[in-house]
């Protein structure tokens, strides 16, 4: 694949006029943005080869500056019959059959494939690969062939993964695909009992019930979710939900939403959910990023109540080693509450990130309330058993050091924005809460008219959800809607450097 991939996204960069993300390329070639990386070399080699020059924007993209004419008659000489995607179609097909429990041995797929075992076994390396980041073991044996060990869970999840990936790898072939391993024949599997209908008028009942709209890019994930555990419930594949879950679930108050939705599930599809399965596809909803930002968020947090006990241990930890005043400290105290309630609520998720590249950023800059962070974090382990513990330490350190440093003047910011309204507060929400040496003085709706307003400005850092081709890569950083932590993790480092700096 890596033969052909660097030609791939060559023939991208020559048809684009702006800067395009290694995000950005990794999903057009259906790889890793590590992969992207590692391509750059030859993409570099053969820009050169046809007098082009391939130009590097440090945390923007990439972008090949040279003549529209002399980028298409180069894009022009790429033959398009390139065999770049073959590994990724056997990579796929390999996973519906594990998927599907059908039959998947050795010998079969050599005969379906048309593959020598040695790369048969290279193959199943790259499906175990994509498999590692679920913890979906492959199993190989002589008796049973080749089968995942999973759990229920993790078995839809896949299924989910694998249909998204699949439907966009098809969508982005040219309409000459072929199409030799009949993917489309493979996805129509989850889409033969799919009725769209229905499932629109469930997501209308979701959102009635919740209070809110999905998110554009939660929307596709949260129906496929839901489709395939309805599909499997009935097949007889069933869930277990942890008690510990359940708990946490009853003390955030959401119990009655897990219920009301059980009753559409019923009126809709006519099946009487098990409370597991009803747990289960509650938390799918709530492990949606939509979630975030809305006024249910809020109803729920107020319905929790913490601990008088727990609440004074905090303030007497704080009080020996930060100098507030009152005021100041009856602030922080309901903030750090403010923080647990959401962070009860989002185990209730079960899918709260790690983002422990952020969290190693924010230890380097903030180390000694890093560690004030973990012993207030061991006070609340007491009363609430919390998982996936990285993020909220991290929210907690940047809280203390919110406090601490607040006589410091914040990097002031300028947001350039193309999304929808929901997606530009939820940036703003995580801009404000991960990003504390900053703060959002001014937000701008891109206009390309506009441009040398935003330069104008008075702010020290511009930040947009689009390249802006008008200003040079050192002028603005870049955030795009669908960003990840390392994003973040990017602009909080850069951030920190001018706060830093100006704070000197």
């Amino acid at each position: 694949m890596s033969e052909y991939l660097y030609l791939q996204v060559f023939k991208i960069l020559l048809q684009s006029e702006t800067v395009l993300t290694g995000a950005q390329l990794a999903k057009q070639c259906n790889v890793s943005v590590k992969t992207i990386s590692n391509t750059m070399p030859k993409v570099r080699e053969a820009a050169a080869k046809n007098q082009l020059h391939l130009r590097v924007k440090k945390g923007i993209g990439y972008l090949i500056e040279d003549e529209v004419s002399l980028k298409a008659a180069v894009a022009a000489q790429i033959k398009n019959d390139q065999p770049i995607l073959f590994e990724q179609e056997r990579i796929y097909y390999i996973l519906h059959c594990l998927l599907n429990e059908e039959n998947c041995r050795v010998k079969y797929l050599e005969f379906k494939l048309h593959l020598s075992r040695p790369t048969i076994y290279k193959t199943l390396e790259a499906v175990e690969t994509w498999l590692q980041p679920l913890n979906i073991c492959l199993e190989r044996t002589r008796s049973s062939g080749l089968k995942i060990i999973c759990g229920e869970k993790r078995h839809r999840l896949a299924i989910a993964q694998w249909y998204n990936e699949t439907n966009r790898f098809i969508k982005n072939q040219s309409v000459e695909y072929a199409d030799p391993l009949h993917l489309k024949d493979c996805l129509a599997t989850y889409l033969k009992v799919y009725n769209k209908s229905l499932y629109n008028e469930f997501i209308l009942e979701i959102q009635k019930l919740y209070g809110f709209e999905f998110l554009k890019y939660d929307l596709e994930q949260i129906v496929i979710m839901m489709h395939i555990s309805i599909q499997r419930l009935l097949n007889k594949h069933t869930v277990s939900f942890p008690n510990g879950y359940v708990a946490l679930i009853e003390k955030a108050g959401l119990t009655t939403y897990v219920r009301e939705l059980a009753q559409i599930v019923m009126k809709l599809f006519k099946i009487n959910l098990p409370d597991a399965e009803a747990f289960y596809l509650f938390s799918i909803v709530f492990a949606s990023e939509t979630y975030n930002d809305k006024q249910i968020l809020a109803d729920q947090k107020a319905k929790i109540q913490i601990s008088l006990e727990l609440h004074q241990q905090i303030n007497t930890f704080i009080a020996k080693r930060i100098p507030l005043n009152p005021d100041e400290m009856n602030a922080l105290l309901i903030d750090i509450e403010s923080a647990l309630k959401n962070e009860i609520i989002y185990q209730v998720r079960k899918a709260v990130p790690t983002a422990s590249d952020f969290c190693a950023r924010t230890k380097a800059n903030f180390p000694r309330y890093f560690l004030y962070a973990q012993e207030i974090y061991e006070m609340i382990q007491t009363v609430y058993p919390l998982k996936y513990v990285l993020k909220f330490h991290c929210s907690l350190t940047m809280l203390l050091a919110g406090y601490a440093e607040k006589v410091k003047t914040k990097v002031t910011i300028a947001f350039v924005c193309n999304c929808g309204s929901a997606e530009q507060k939820y940036m703003l929400y995580m801009i404000d809460k991960y990003i504390p040496d900053g703060v959002v003085s001014c937000v701008f709706q891109y206009n390309p008219l506009k441009v040398n307003d935003y330069k104008q400005f008075d702010c020290d850092v511009i930040v947009s959800t689009l390249p802006l081709c008008e200003l040079s890569s050192d002028e603005y950083l870049l955030l795009p809607p669908s960003f990840t932590y390392e994003n973040l993790n990017y602009i909080s480092q850069i951030i920190h450097r001018y706060f830093v700096k100006i704070n000197q």
